[in-house]
């Protein structure tokens, strides 16, 4: 159970100057107080009660209590080690929470909080800000599993290897609301190695749902780093969360590196998106590197039920994902808000090596309601997508305005496969300004094998001032209004 910090004065022994200069032998010291220091306290869990010396609720109580960083420990010597909560825990004192400290720690949780007799209002365990929450199997509260408080939050939380929403048999154990609220800025939920994620699973809400605005707060800056989110502790079935990640009224966040699936309708909670950004203040996100809607493999769908990733704000970068096997579009874009949104070297409907189907069963993407300004692809090697095996359109557009849709493979793989869309190469239904190509052969588009068209503009009146050059149409027909507003050139390979 131990120990508490002491404060101390260092004191600090050096010669006299004047000694330095002495002839005799003798010597003087002088005595100078340094800074006084506080030396950290370890608090330990030694059994599984909800109270009393010894349980977490103690080694927390301890913790706010004693100045400092301090760490709590487990050594659980009962069979048992499920500790059922009767209200929330809240560390609002910096403090390192360390179940992976219990004997037997193997890479997987051996202690589990759980929140089933908690009330109603009760999240399981609330950080206030500089805290570390690391081991643990945290189930059945009736609010957030882990909350990053926004009342006297500083953020700044760091939350490793826990499993949140799963019980210690890594069976579907779902929190009330949301599996992560993040309220506060710059936390970090997973880490820089898969081994550092946390498996966020089965919860009712979101699994990770940061917010700002919230009586003020700022929740920018936050880092979601190799996680599994949706999906079981081995990524490789479907446990899903109603949405995946959810932001709203907060600017500039990381996704990086996730898995983030299984938000499907057959599923505990039933299903909503992967990633879901929420009105126009949660804008420049950069999302990388995840697999949204596959398995860990990025080889098999453990689809999303509806979107990979909404999308309803500007200046976001998407890229290097694998976005696949969603029931509906891979990407969406919403709104005249969703607008100077970056797309690129993403596989849209296809697996991770880009070579085989796994198409989302919509459009790859879908611009809406007066999306605009968005690039997709761009004029540099590396730019491009590939958008293949979908089962509309690899790009819809009803309507946009000013994408610019460049260096893209669609309907055809990295090595030539033929991984048409099921519509359309690229349909522009109403809107206009398009640029699909560019001005050199090196922003033209690849587009081949659609069942459809590979480029459509369906409606003469309202497509204008459209630029459609340098695309290689391989075994598509290009079918565009010959107005004078819209500009067509060397359209290459337009013959079935």
């Amino acid at each position: 159970m131990k120990s508490n910090s002491k404060l101390i004065s260092t004191l600090y022994c050096k010669y006299s100057k004047y000694d330095q200069m002495a002839t005799t032998s003798k010597k003087s010291i002088a005595i100078e107080p340094l800074e006084d220091r506080i030396l950290m306290a370890v608090f330990t869990v030694i059994n599984n009660s909800d109270t009393g010396a010894g349980s977490l609720r103690w080694a927390i109580e301890q913790s706010n209590n004693t100045a400092g960083v301090d760490t709590i420990a487990f050594n659980i010597s009962s069979a048992s080690k499920t500790i059922y909560s009767s209200s929330e825990l809240a560390l609002w004192d910096p403090a390192i929470l360390d179940a992976t400290t219990q004997p037997g720690y193997a890479g997987r949780p051996l202690v589990q909080v759980d929140g089933a007799g908690a009330p109603w209002n009760a999240d399981g365990i609330k950080l206030g800000g500089g805290s570390v929450l690391k081991g643990l199997s945290i189930t059945h509260f009736k609010q957030h599993g882990v909350a990053c408080a926004v009342l006297g939050g500083a953020g700044g939380n760091v939350v490793q290897k826990n499993w949140i929403g799963l019980d210690l048999n890594g069976n579907a154990a779902g929190n009330g609301l949301h599996g992560v609220g993040i309220y506060t800025p710059y936390n970090l939920i997973g880490g820089p190695t898969r081994a550092d994620g946390n498996v966020i699973s089965g919860n009712t809400g979101k699994g990770i749902w940061i917010m700002g605005g919230l009586f003020g707060n700022n929740a920018s800056g936050n880092t979601i780093q190799n996680n599994l989110i949706g999906t079981s502790i081995d990524g490789l079935r479907a446990i899903g969360n109603h949405d995946g990640i959810g932001i709203q009224g907060s600017p500039a966040n990381n996704i990086l590196n996730n898995v983030i699936s299984g938000s499907d309708e057959t599923t505990p909670n039933n299903g909503g998106d992967g990633i879901l950004l929420y009105t126009t203040a949660s804008s420049n996100q950069n999302i990388q590197g995840n697999f949204i809607g596959t398995d860990i493999t990025g080889t098999i769908a453990l689809s999303n039920e509806q979107y990979g990733i909404e999308v309803q704000s500007a200046n976001n970068t998407i890229k290097r994902n694998v976005i696949s096997g969603n029931h509906k579009a891979g990407i969406v874009f919403w709104k005249a808000a969703a607008n100077g949104n970056t797309v690129q070297d993403n596989m849209i409907g296809v697996d991770a090596s880009g070579t085989r189907a796994l198409g989302n069963h919509q459009q790859g993407l879908a611009f809406a309601d007066g999306a605009g300004a968005n690039l997709i692809g761009g004029p540099n090697a590396g730019d491009g997508n590939v958008i293949g095996s979908n089962l509309l359109e690899g790009l819809g557009i009803f309507p946009g305005y000013g994408e610019v849709i460049q260096g893209n493979r669609i309907g055809i793989g990295l090595n030539g496969e033929r991984l048409g869309n099921g519509g359309y190469g690229i349909a522009q239904y109403s809107g206009g300004n398009i640029q699909i190509g560019g001005s050199s052969a090196s922003m033209g588009n690849i587009i081949a094998f659609n069942s459809n068209a590979g480029i459509t503009a369906a409606d003469v009146n309202a497509n204008r001032g459209n630029n459609i050059m340098f695309n290689n149409a391989g075994e598509n027909i290009a079918t565009i209004p010959t107005l004078p507003a819209n500009t067509i050139a060397a359209l290459i390979g337009t013959t079935t």
